[in-house]
Formats: C-alpha cells, sequence, structure tokens
C-alpha cells in the first residue's frame, strides 16, 4: 500500500530528470522501484532475471544490469529514504 501510494502520488518528485519513465518500456518506474525494493542480496544479473520471471515468466528477455543501473540513475535517492521511513 505505501508503495503504491508513492508510486502514485509522488512519482514525479523523485524523476531526476523530467521525460525519463514517460515511455513504455520493459522495466517501468514501477518495476524499477519493485526490484531495488526487493533485492534479496543476490546478484544484479540474477535480481533483474527473477523480477522478470516474475513479471513475463520465461518469456520477455530480461534486460542488463546495465541498463538497470541507468534507470536507477534517474532516481532522487530519498525516494528510498522515503519508503523506509514510511515502513
Amino acid at each position: 500500500m505505501i508503495l503504491k501510494n508513492l508510486i502514485s502520488y509522488e512519482r514525479e518528485t523523485f524523476v531526476l530528470e523530467k521525460n525519463k519513465f514517460t515511455r513504455n518500456c520493459k522495466m517501468s518506474f514501477e518495476d524499477v522501484i519493485c526490484s531495488i525494493l526487493g533485492n534479496k542480496g543476490k546478484t544484479t544479473v540474477l535480481e533483474i532475471e527473477d523480477c522478470f520471471n516474475e513479471k513475463f515468466g520465461d518469456d520477455e528477455t530480461p534486460i542488463s544490469k546495465q541498463a538497470l543501473s541507468e534507470r536507477r540513475s534517474f532516481l532522487d535517492w530519498k525516494i528510498f529514504k522515503r519508503t523506509d521511513s514510511d515502513a
């Protein structure tokens, strides 16, 4: 519930560049946040594969760890502080 509120009401606050996360990409804003917050301590590649298998099954090719890192760079670090304080 906290994450859904954060995503729906404050998304624009935490994206550093205005036009990022606007296209329909393989990994949306919500997916990036859920992937990072749901990290179980595995390697980045395994975390991405788990996230994609959970969302799409085995039909979709996961994004690269470089692509995830780039998408993560568009986020303000305060989003994670906010989710931690709301939990």
